[in-house]
């Protein structure tokens, strides 16, 4: 029963944490940088997680100059891979661009893919397909809920397809470059 509770009280802290980033939209802080540099630094955050999972990410950027709130589309970004991390089986692929004042994202993995009728769904606050959970219930289904808030403040969009590349899930992360910082 105590298991239980801690359950449920950090579900409820994430629900709060989840529910409070509205108020985040009106202060996003603009700047630039070199996606690739970028990216390229994320990975270096999440090489402790890939090592041990023994992963290979391949990494195709653009060095195009990007402008975004940094760290909510870092965040975003780490949303994104480290859910690929916990579905790829041995290959992720990343790749970034600037096109038509876009930036486009996306994160590929080889693990099982998500129905197609959940396409949607998997942007919802809790949301998780049953069939093929492997994560520890840490997880509560909102760190692709907080992608598509961060897409929505910028303007852009997130939506998933099957990865044509490595078979998996290929998540499409589009971010509005019309802002200057």
């Amino acid at each position: 029963m105590e298991n239980d509770l801690d359950h449920m009280e950090s579900m409820l802290k994430s629900y709060l944490a989840f529910s409070t980033l509205e108020q985040n939209a009106n202060k996003l802080t603009y700047s630039s940088t070199n996606i690739k540099h970028y990216l390229d630094d994320i990975l270096v955050q999440l090489a402790p997680k890939l090592e041990s999972q023994m992963l290979n990410v391949q990494h195709n950027s653009t060095r195009d100059i990007i402008n975004a709130d940094l760290h909510w589309l870092a965040r975003a970004i780490t949303n994104l891979l480290t859910n690929a991390c916990d579905f790829a089986e041995q290959h992720i692929y990343l790749s970034a661009k600037v096109y038509d004042r876009q930036l486009i994202i996306t994160v590929e993995d080889d693990g099982p893919g998500i129905a197609k009728e959940n396409f949607k769904n998997v942007f919802s606050p809790f949301f998780r397909e049953e069939e093929h959970r492997n994560r520890a219930d840490k997880s509560y289904g909102l760190g692709l809920a907080i992608v598509e808030k961060v897409a929505d403040w910028h303007h852009g969009s997130v939506n998933v397809s099957k990865s044509n590349k490595l078979g998996g899930a290929c998540f499409t992360l589009i971010i509005d470059q019309h802002h200057k910082a």
